[in-house]
């Protein structure tokens, strides 16, 4: 007789049985439905082909592709062709001046007429131009150029205009030739803007100019050159006002200099605070907007696309110079700044400390909006910054080696953690930098007492954190390479500290055998055979010191002593370890340890 239970388990499996067979049928059904859709997707396929949705399975409709502008070209073949013509045609020009002086045919005013009626001529054409718009580029940027040379023979060579008339007229092209750029999308006519517009207070050079006007236009002239730049993203221009904004503030610099005009007094105190603030307006705009520029194209690209640079496709810094310019920029404005004023220490400390919190804040915005590379490169910068800050507030050379040694650790393991390239670039770069420095902190040290002292206690600091760098490189030759650099500096620190005692190779020689033993035990430990032969070499260099210099230094105790105790370890470890010295039978190609000797193997090499 069935039980209840038994009752209970007999429906279930029924209701299990019908779901089942439903599930069946519905499958089937969706079977015919697809095999009808396909049928149909295949006959309309040679009309439109389209999207279908699967019952039960909600396709989306794929958006069409989006259309990307074509990328501006600066660097074809026949840019250069264009060039070469526009620049051999001015020198023809020049030439033909130059014969016709000679030979006494032209006055000088019909030679300025001539000039700006070749310059009138060449943009004519360069603006009616329309089916061969390079060419027609170059010949607008040529025409430009035209005048700004007849202005200035007006000016300087002839005396025929005065000043005001020759700035003017250079200043009237300066806008015109900005103009054209934006409206014909000539980055040559900007160029020729730019560098025409900064050469115009030098081409019209005279000593009555003052300072404050010369800045004033220097800094304009660069904030419509990074203007043009934001709104078109040509890459030639932003370098072309980068450099010449730098090169003008300092040639302003040098004329000022020159005349005396930074000299002692409360009128050259203002001069001072308005080619400072010139310094600040041109750090903005060349360090500061091009970062800009890049969050705009970031955000849009169809709105703010940057111009394609053909031949350099593959250069990250070329492709995209507001990092290069952002990383400069801080330290060209430093550079000026401490040409004009005469400041301590503390003060120069400050400035930097202060740039380097402002750098280091516009870090995690930027790597929230996606900005990795811009991120990394103000991250680079505040660093770069903090080092240089403690530099000038600290003279003594050791602390500078351990404040730079931690500093570069920091980095090193930072961009590991927050998988910035940079950043761990540039840790390596300031780890290299201390590897150059050791020697000489080591040799300083000559004249301390022996034992404990400053100085070494901070080439040891520094030489502890070359150790550790090797712990945050998965590649394993610049472990190696660390590893072997911090070790001998290591034991170049032990013979620089030891030998200052009495009798001191005698602990040299002690000193380094140990290093060597502990090698080996470790070696022996992990399974390593480049520590083991790093142990073995140490331990025949303490072989060949003990008969080349403690044999005629040390007393006949000392060499007893070590004689006796290195040949002990020898045998010691000959017998308890005899696989340490089978290297050639016993390791493998990868260097690790032979089966059954250690219960594990370290997957890295210290």
């Amino acid at each position: 007789m069935a039980t209840p239970e038994d009752q209970e388990a007999g429906n279930r499996l029924r209701l299990v049985e019908q779901q089942l067979h439903e599930l069946q049928e519905h499958a089937r059904s969706v079977d015919k439905k697809l095999a009808t859709l396909n049928q149909i997707v295949a006959d309309q396929s040679d009309v439109q082909p389209r999207t279908v949705s699967v019952p039960g399975k909600p396709g989306a409709k794929k958006s069409p592709p989006r259309k990307k502008k074509p990328p501006i070209s600066l660097g074809t073949s026949e840019d250069w062709i264009n060039r070469i013509g526009v620049g051999l045609l001015l020198l023809g020009l020049i030439f033909l001046f130059k014969y016709s002086i000679d030979k006494g045919w032209l006055t000088p005013p019909i030679r300025l007429v001539i000039g700006a009626a070749i310059g009138f001529v060449m943009c004519a054409f360069g603006l009616m131009i329309k089916d061969r718009r390079r060419l027609g580029h170059f010949l607008l940027g040529g025409g430009i150029a035209a005048f700004y040379i007849t202005m200035f023979a007006g000016y300087q060579l002839y005396e025929l205009i005065s000043y005001p008339i020759a700035f003017a007229g250079m200043v009237a092209a300066t806008a015109a030739s900005y103009y054209f750029a934006v409206r014909e999308n000539s980055v040559v006519s900007a160029v020729v803007a730019t560098v025409g517009g900064m050469l115009t207070p030098f081409l019209l050079f005279n000593e009555d100019g003052s300072l404050v006007a010369l800045v004033v236009y220097l800094c304009l002239i660069v904030c419509c050159g990074i203007g043009v730049f934001v709104y078109k993203g040509w890459r030639t221009l932003l370098l072309v006002t980068f450099v010449g904004g730098w090169l003008g503030l300092l040639a302003g610099w040098a004329i000022a200099d020159i005349a005396s005009v930074f000299s002692s007094g409360d009128g050259h105190t203002a001069d001072r605070i308005t080619f400072q603030i010139g310094i600040i307006v041109t750090l903005i705009a060349v360090g500061a907007m091009p970062i800009v520029r890049i969050m705009l194209e970031h955000r849009n690209p169809d709105r703010w696309p940057m111009a394609n640079l053909v031949w350099f496709k593959n250069a990250s810094l070329v492709q995209q110079p507001g990092h290069l310019f952002a990383l400069a920029a801080p330290f060209a404005a430093s550079g000026l700044t401490g040409q004009l004023w005469d400041m301590d220490g503390f003060i120069w400390f400050a400035i930097f400390a202060i740039s380097a919190a402002i750098y280091a804040a516009t870090y995690r915005p930027l790597a929230l909006a996606g900005l990795s590379k811009s991120a990394s490169v103000h991250g680079m910068v505040a660093a770069l910054l903090a080092c240089v800050a403690f530099t000038r507030l600290v003279d003594e050379s050791h602390f500078t080696l351990v404040f730079f040694a931690f500093v570069g650790l920091f980095l090193a393991w930072l961009g590991l953690q927050l998988k910035d390239n940079g950043l761990r670039g540039l840790g390596h770069a300031i780890m290299v930098a201390v590897v150059f420095m050791l020697p000489d902190e080591i040799g300083m040290n000559n004249d301390r007492p022996p034992g404990v002292n400053i100085v070494a206690l901070c080439t040891l600091a520094s030489t502890v954190a070359l150790f550790a760098v090797t712990r945050l490189d998965k590649n394993r030759e610049v472990r190696i390479v660390y590893s072997f650099v911090a070790y001998v500096f290591f034991l170049s620190w032990l013979l620089e500290e030891l030998n200052k005692f009495d009798n001191g190779q005698a602990l040299v020689s002690t000193a380094w055998g140990l290093c060597g033993l502990a090698l080996m035990i470790v070696s022996w430990r992990t399974g390593s055979r480049l520590i083991r032969l790093t142990g073995l070499g140490t331990l025949l260099i303490v072989l060949g010191k003990l008969f080349v210099v403690d044999l005629a230094a040390l007393d006949a105790g000392y060499r007893i002593l070590l004689f006796l105790g290195l040949g002990a370890t020898l045998l010691a470890l000959s017998y308890f370890f005899p696989q340490l010295w089978r290297i050639e039978e016993n390791d493998s190609a990868d260097g690790s340890p032979p089966t059954g000797e250690t219960d594990s193997v370290t997957e890295t090499e210290s």
